[in-house]
């Protein structure tokens, strides 16, 4: 999901292990984020103010923030089965944690999986990223330019496939585009001929 929402600009899974010293022991806690995400204020406000991530992914943008204006956001994804949800010592970790990144003015969440990541909803994500290596050519840069300028700001999903060549090609192209923030396509529902797509700045 992050990898195709317009908001993020960048991701590390599990980028670091983070040492927390504390006095009373030896050895410092070892702590290992699940996600390490760069993305705009807009997302990281989504999230605060209670939106799941996967709407906050799937929302179209007109913009894209450049990596080096984002903000960092380090995601803990909590599924229902983790038995380390009733370790007490585990839970100290975590709120050590928090503190650490807070210090740091890094914005710190735990997600579950079940209200953040549904399953149907993750395929819907996970079918544009199959294509995300699709080659994209200047030609096809030109014929989403030409699409944009002669019709408008937001054109139909299936509009945008037949500019980039129609077929499976297209829609290979198109979620190429999607993956390189190009354009931002409206994942908030199944995709359909009619989808909202934007063309991003």
């Amino acid at each position: 999901m992050a990898e195709v929402a317009t908001g993020v600009a960048r991701l590390l899974v599990q980028p670091y292990r983070l040492e927390i010293n504390v006095q009373q022991l030896s050895d410092p806690l070892l702590y290992f984020p699940d996600m390490e995400l760069f993305v705009d204020d807009e997302f990281i406000a989504d999230l605060g103010s209670g939106v799941p991530f996967w709407l906050a992914a799937a929302v179209t943008r007109s913009r894209a923030v450049p990596q080096a204006k984002c903000r960092t956001l380090i995601l803990e994804i909590k599924t229902e089965d983790d038995p380390r949800l009733d370790d007490p010592f585990y839970g100290a970790k975590l709120r050590l944690a928090v503190e650490v990144y807070r210090r740091l003015g890094i914005t710190f969440l735990v997600l579950d999986r079940i209200t953040h990541f549904p399953t149907e909803v993750v395929e819907r994500f996970r079918a544009i990223t199959i294509d995300r290596h699709t080659t994209l050519s200047l030609h096809d840069h030109d014929a989403l330019r030409r699409l944009y300028i002669s019709r408008g700001s937001a054109q139909p999903y299936d509009r945008v496939v037949e500019a980039l060549g129609g077929g499976p090609t297209g829609v290979a192209k198109a979620s190429a585009m999607q993956v390189r923030r190009i354009i931002s396509i409206d994942l908030t529902r199944e995709l359909r001929a009619d989808t909202n797509v934007l063309l991003v700045r």
